[in-house]
């Protein structure tokens, strides 16, 4: 159908996007600044974590020199290029793959906590992301995102610009923290809640 194409289009945009920029070899500084937060939140966690949209893996990496043995690593992202980078630099413990967020390649409940940083505006069907996230998650298990904070009008103004510019790099929309907190609810999280992390970032929070 149309839909599936477009979402298939803005999908491709988004792993061509990411495989330049895992080339280039170069760290965003924003999400790194939010890593200790995410660390703060999953420090007393245990069981098997998952880093959607992990990229070359360099929160993977961070995770695995501050937290002890009792999380076991996953990542997956949609660029294969970026994969292939983070396999070069994490240890072989860390499981890592190529694959889609509306689309997991992991059982029902399989994970105790689930993290996505500054990868959810690429989603063209934030709701079926959320399902799956919360499908592979546990009974009780943590759910992390953190996502791009603008306050208005510049984030309706970004997002406007993102439909005219036709989603250049794959980016689909800057959600506000009550909308995240929304789709998170209509995906059947509960004690969910949000705060700004920094100027740039706000972190949304929930349970299974």
């Amino acid at each position: 159908t149309g839909y599936i194409k477009i979402m298939t289009n803005q999908k491709n945009k988004s792993k061509k996007y990411f495989d330049k920029v895992s080339n280039k070899n170069k760290k965003i500084k924003e999400p790194i600044r939010c890593y200790p937060i995410v660390l703060e939140e999953i420090k007393n966690s245990e069981g098997k974590l998952l880093d959607v949209g992990c990229g070359e893996g360099v929160l993977l990496g961070f995770l695995s020199e501050k937290c002890d043995a009792r999380l076991k690593l996953y990542g997956i992202d949609l660029s294969r290029n970026a994969i292939e980078k983070a396999k070069s630099v994490l240890s072989e413990k860390i499981d890592l793959r190529v694959g889609d967020a509306e689309h997991l390649p992991y059982e029902d409940g399989e994970f105790n906590v689930l993290i996505c940083t500054h990868s959810f505006h690429h989603y063209p069907n934030p709701s079926a992301a959320l399902k799956e996230f919360n499908r592979c998650l546990k009974q009780g298990g943590k759910l992390c995102i953190v996502e791009n904070y603008r306050p208005e009008p510049i984030r309706w103004i970004r997002n406007v610009l993102f439909v005219l510019m036709n989603h250049p790099n794959g980016d689909i929309k800057f959600y506000s923290q009550k909308e995240l907190e929304n789709l998170s609810k209509d995906a059947m999280f509960e004690s969910i809640a949000s705060k700004r992390i920094t100027k740039k970032s706000f972190i949304l929070i929930c349970m299974k």
